[in-house]
């Protein structure tokens, strides 16, 4: 059974962490921040990682911290939710199109 365990959401900043409970394993760590932005009229969530154990992939452990931040998000009274990804990792693009995020552009970088 896994169970849901959830840091700090009255900051802008949580933490949520999804835990095997049959074995007491750390199996999934998703972690969420809420920022202001210009183009928007409510807070806006982004986020940060999302890591799910090797042997937890494919038991929804990755579906369940995403919905568990999307109601974060919403309690936050933030209107959308951002996510990036490597531009190799399309795994991870399906993951997050399956959920219902839409492809919206591109992120540049510049290493300081």
């Amino acid at each position: 059974m896994m169970r849901l365990l959830t840091h700090g959401t009255e900051a802008r900043d949580a933490v949520l962490v999804a835990v095997d409970e049959d074995a007491g394993d750390t199996i999934g760590v998703l972690a969420l921040h809420r920022f202001a932005a210009l183009h928007d009229d409510a807070d806006v969530a982004l986020i940060m990682a999302l890591v799910v154990g090797e042997k937890a992939r494919g038991r929804g452990v990755g579906r369940r911290l995403v919905d568990a931040a999307v109601d974060t998000a919403r309690a936050w009274g933030c209107t959308r939710m951002l996510v990036t990804t490597h531009v190799r990792r399309a795994e991870a693009h399906a993951f997050y199109e399956h959920l219902g995020f839409d492809f919206t552009g591109r992120r540049y970088v510049k290493a300081l």
